[in-house]
């Protein structure tokens, strides 16, 4: 530093000493400029070597921070050691305040982010506090809004249960004690609140009915904590004044915050018409019950009278009453009207009354009055009790320790036949509509089976008289039979043998007048041999012999027989066989007369044409038809074509002959063979019977 320091000075007393020369010179302008200019140059290029060099080098170490270059400067014969000193201290204080420069700048760049980050959250915190302070406010007014209408709540909850007819209780378990009953409790029950609290509810509780087993079973888990939440149940208490009531139970578990189980809250109602309601509806429908365990009863046997000790059982029960019985009317020779009981049950411990003496030829008037009598002659029904009864038959009801009673008429027909009664001995009770309905229809029931018993006699009255009446006839028909075909048999014979005697004689007519006679025989013959087949079918002394019968064989041998009449007629008679089998099990003479009948009547009815009889198989069954081209028959006769000594034509004026008999003959002949017959038939067309038999 101290060379440098020395060059400079130097230099600087060269130019100051060139000044000085050119003034004092007084040199030439311009040679005092070119000589200040050399001076000048000679200075720069100094200065340059000397001191520009250096520095400059001083500059690169300082701006490189590379001490390497300054350190040699630092030795004491450079003569840059001072300023290098003092440059290398530069350095350090720049570089440490550089260092300072830049953690601050670090510091102030994270202070001013987290400044900003402060004042969002700041706003955002504001935000959050001004939505929570307006939450607050609104939940504040809904809490005081809540608070209001709790409090109208409260009011009118205290006003409800300080009016209303329902007792509100909260019953705890500790001590079973109410801590409050509304004030209700006098009007139910008659007692105050703390008389309930002193003699307790269950004091006064006379019958309990739970609304489920489940509610029976919660009654052991009143006092523990075992799940208690619901009980449901219905009490007959008996009030102070002694009447009797139902009252309903519907609480639930009252408990601590922990979940201790501390007692019940709960309502009482009054439910006695509702109670008494279901009560007699049930009554009802048990009556309804045995009414029809009645109709059964009676249906099953052939008399009203067989099971009337189970009929009064049911009904008594049903009804829920202490006695049933059945009393007969009946008069004495004065023409009084008396009553008679037949029958009689009564409850358990109560005592019976059939065999009291008393009641077997009771006057009416000895029991009810005039009106009450006419009422059942009216077939009303009579109901009272031990307060509102008649002087008459108040001693006779006493005796039998009857506090109400139900008269119901027995009407047979249109004729007041007697009662049946239903007696309380227990209680002064209200007879529902509904009862009374009830045990009127039993009445008419047992007035109803009485009058068809009767029927019943009277028919099977009138049956063993038809019976009757059928056997004379059917002996009348048979004797009827014999008596008419022996005469007639003799005389045929006879005739048979005068033709015979005659013959030889030449008499024209004689033939017509044989033949006539002939035939009037015969007709006579067949007509009385249908009589008697009728009488033993409809008396069923018809005897069958089933056995095989090839009905191809049958029909072959009737269509031999019955093809010379038809051929006199100028009738075709024809027989198609199309079965393959043709075997049935029947019996032979009855099967014959089928066909015989149903070919007689098609060449009987056929005045021309022709008559097809066709066997086939069809589903199983042997068939036949016999099919013809006569007049037919009627659509609305047809119905009544197998009814006996029925004709399409009647009267003096009819074509053709005949009784009506053979055709409900073959219906009863088919039904013996158990064959069927169907008609088909169109009026001036023609005929077609199809019998349909079973394969054997």
């Amino acid at each position: 530093m101290i060379k440098i320091r020395t060059k400079i000075s130097v230099i600087l007393a060269l130019i100051f000493f060139l000044n000085a020369l050119a003034v004092i010179s007084f040199l030439d302008l311009y040679l005092l400029i070119a000589l200040e200019a050399l001076v000048f140059s000679v200075v720069s290029v100094l200065l340059w070597k000397w001191v520009a060099v250096p520095v400059n080098n001083l500059y690169k170490s300082f701006q490189n921070e590379n001490l390497s270059l300054i350190l040699p400067l630092l030795e004491e014969k450079s003569e840059f050691g001072e300023f290098a000193n003092f440059l290398t201290s530069f350095i350090k204080q720049r570089k440490d305040l550089e260092y300072g420069i830049r953690h601050r700048r670090l510091a102030e760049s994270e202070l001013k982010r987290a400044h900003i980050e402060l004042e969002e959250r700041v706003v955002q915190r504001t935000n959050e506090l001004l939505v929570t302070n307006q939450l607050l406010k609104n939940e504040i007014e809904e809490r005081k809004s809540i608070e209001r209408s709790l409090t109208e709540t409260e009011d009118n909850l205290r006003v409800l249960a300080e009016t209303t007819k329902d007792v509100l209780y909260r019953l705890r378990y500790a001590t079973l004690t109410y801590d409050y009953l509304s004030p209700a409790i006098s009007n139910l029950t008659g007692y105050t609140f703390e008389e309930i609290n002193q003699i307790g509810l269950a004091g006064i509780i006379k019958k309990r009915e739970f609304h489920s087993q489940s509610n029976a079973e919660e009654v052991k888990k009143l006092r523990t904590d075992s799940g208690f939440k619901e009980y449901q149940a219905d009490y007959l208490i008996c009030r102070k004044n002694g009447e009797l009531i139902w009252v309903s139970d519907h609480s639930f578990a009252w408990r601590e915050k922990s979940g201790e189980l501390i007692g019940s809250v709960g309502v009482l109602q009054d439910i006695t018409k509702r109670k008494l309601s279901e009560i007699m509806l049930q009554r009802q429908d048990e009556i309804l019950k045995a009414i029809s365990f009645q109709a059964e009863m009676f249906l099953k046997s052939s008399r009203w009278d067989e099971n009337i000790d189970q009929v009064l059982k049911r009904l008594g029960e049903a009804a829920q009453v202490s006695r049933v019985y059945i009393f007969r009317n009946k008069t004495d020779e004065e023409g009084l009207l008396l009553m008679q009981q037949l029958y009689e049950w009564t409850a358990e411990g109560i005592p019976p009354q059939i065999d009291n003496p008393i009641l077997q030829e009771l006057p009416y008037s000895n029991v009810f009055t005039d009106s009450e009598v006419s009422a059942l002659r009216r077939n009303e029904v009579s109901i009272s009790n031990l307060e509102t009864m008649a002087p008459e038959g108040k001693p006779l009801i006493e005796a039998q320790d009857i506090k109400s009673l139900v008269i119901v008429p027995i009407f047979v027909g249109k004729n007041w036949w007697g009662f049946i009664g239903f007696d309380d001995c227990l209680e002064i009770r209200d007879w529902s509509f509904a009862e009374t309905e009830a045990l009127k229809t039993a009445g008419d029931m047992i007035g109803a089976a009485m009058l068809q018993n009767s029927y019943e006699d009277e028919l099977i009255k009138a049956k063993q008289l038809a019976e009757r009446s059928d056997r004379l006839k059917t002996d009348f028909l048979t004797q009827m039979s014999h008596e008419i075909r022996t005469p007639l048999n003799t005389i045929l014979s006879y005739i048979s043998l005068i033709k015979e005697d005659v013959e030889s004689r030449n008499f024209e007519d004689l033939p017509l007048f044989f033949e006539t006679v002939d035939n009037g025989g015969k007709r006579l013959i067949r007509t009385i041999d249908l009589i008697l087949n009728m009488s033993q079918v409809q008396t069923g002394n018809i005897e069958c012999k089933y056995a095989e019968l090839d009905l191809s064989e049958e029909i072959l041998g009737l269509q031999q027989e019955f093809s010379v009449i038809a051929e006199r007629k100028g009738l075709e008679l024809s027989f198609n066989n199309n079965a393959a089998k043709s075997s049935i099990i029947g019996d032979k003479y009855t099967v014959d007369q089928i066909f015989e009948n149903i070919i007689g009547n098609a060449i009987k009815f056929t005045p021309s044409g022709k008559i097809d009889v066709n066997l086939y198989n069809r589903n199983g069954s042997v068939c036949v038809d016999v099919k013809d081209t006569g007049i037919g028959i009627l659509k609305e006769y047809i119905p009544h074509l197998f009814s006996p000594f029925s004709q399409e034509e009647t009267g003096y004026t009819r074509r053709f002959d005949g009784n009506g008999l053979g055709l409900a003959l073959v219906k009863k002949y088919a039904e013996l063979n158990e064959a069927e017959i169907y008609v088909q038939s169109e009026k001036g067309v023609g005929s077609t019977f199809t019998v349909f038999f079973k394969k054997s």
